[in-house]
């Protein structure tokens, strides 16, 4: 038999050739658990896009009017996420003079938070199947704390700084019109969206009822704070009784 017929081996790898890249992390579609680890040992509670999106809105959008539910331009909130995925790429944070430039209008930040908690592989609060049906059988709102308590760590962490905020829109409401019934019929469709259409009624009261579990705080906030009387516990709130203050 000639040498052209016999099988050339396998060519060894080359150990010195560059070895191919990691993909870059990504910010929009991804788990939850694993945007938060990327930022390793600085690892946050929320992502930053939450946290800096709500803290932004806080500052100065309370009583902007129909703010969640205004349309707002396009080639913005593009920048403003290109702005995003570039800080996290780095496990870095925006700050406020690189966020204010790109966010002049709130309606800009605000489409961007809603876009982020639509575009998470399974819902905030219904990560599974089961969590969805207890949540939609159910208006009472101990049964839905009880519920909720039952989520992964990150998205109770989500829905503590989330819920407050949307309570505290709602306080303003004849400013903004946003009342609970308005903010359950924006965010239940993001944060529970409906398995079959018989469910959106349920899906919206549940949104509504914790958003209005958190408003009732927000207006007692307001008011004048009585002396504390002398308890015979100590210690914090177990993260349970956080996200629904009944």
């Amino acid at each position: 038999s000639s040498l052209a017929s016999i099988p050339s081996p396998r060519a060894a790898p080359d150990l010195f050739a560059p070895a191919t890249p990691l993909p870059a992390p990504k910010l929009f579609s991804t788990p939850l658990d694993k945007v938060l680890d990327a930022y390793g040992h600085a690892r946050p509670a929320v992502p930053h896009i939450v946290a800096d999106t709500l803290a932004y809105l806080e500052g100065c959008a309370m009583h902007v009017p129909n703010l969640f539910r205004g349309s707002a331009d396009k080639r913005a909130i593009h920048d403003l996420k290109d702005a995003f995925e570039a800080a996290y790429k780095k496990q870095l944070r925006l700050r406020p003079d690189e966020l204010s430039p790109l966010s002049s209008d709130p309606n800009v930040p605000a489409s961007l938070l809603k876009l982020f908690l639509y575009y998470l592989p399974s819902p905030l609060l219904a990560p599974t199947p089961d969590t969805y049906a207890r949540l939609v059988a159910t208006t009472a709102p101990r049964e839905l704390n009880a519920i909720i308590a039952t989520l992964p760590e990150p998205n109770q962490a989500i829905g503590e700084v989330l819920f407050p905020f949307l309570a505290r829109l709602a306080v303003n409401h004849q400013d903004n019109k946003l009342t609970p019934a308005v903010l359950a019929s924006v965010f239940a469709p993001i944060l529970l969206p409906p398995r079959d259409p018989a469910d959106s009624a349920s899906v919206a009261k549940v949104i509504r009822t914790l958003i209005s579990a958190h408003a009732t705080d927000a207006r007692l906030s307001t008011l004048p704070s009585p002396a504390p009387s002398p308890s015979p516990y100590s210690g914090g709130e177990g993260r349970e009784s956080r996200l629904v203050h009944l």
